[in-house]
């Protein structure tokens, strides 16, 4: 076992091959789907390994996913979590919804998503 990245086989590795790798065990073949209530799921190990090998595939992981989030009574927060943390991390992942209807409504809920689609955070529900 390399126990330093300059033994590691996988980073000796040409760029555009260890590129292929990473899709291969990083990209899912359909949506990741996040419930409402969460938790938001936990980065793959793979990304832990070292600091080059997350440098070089949170980016195929984050953007070459699609993430599905379930929004129930207007309740974005693990959303917003996973978008403010991908920006802050420049990564651009592409975003759906699914958008259950509530039973009643939650205006508190509702006022988060509000502000948070005025400053650009959220997409509006019908996009």
């Amino acid at each position: 076992m390399a126990t330093d990245s300059r033994d590691s086989r996988l980073l000796s590795l040409p760029a555009e091959l260890r590129n292929k790798i990473y899709r291969l065990v990083l990209v899912e073949d359909s949506e990741i789907i996040i419930p409402p209530w969460g938790p938001l799921p936990a980065p793959p190990g793979l990304l832990a390994t070292n600091t080059q090998i997350r440098n070089e595939a949170s980016s195929i992981y984050f953007q070459e996913n699609n993430f599905h989030f379930v929004i129930y009574e207007s309740n974005a927060v693990f959303f917003l979590t996973f978008r403010d943390s991908s920006r802050a991390q420049a990564y651009h992942a592409q975003i759906s919804r699914g958008i259950i209807e509530p039973t009643s409504p939650s205006w508190e809920n509702a006022k988060i998503w509000l502000r948070a689609f005025y400053d650009g955070r959220a997409p509006n529900e019908g996009d």
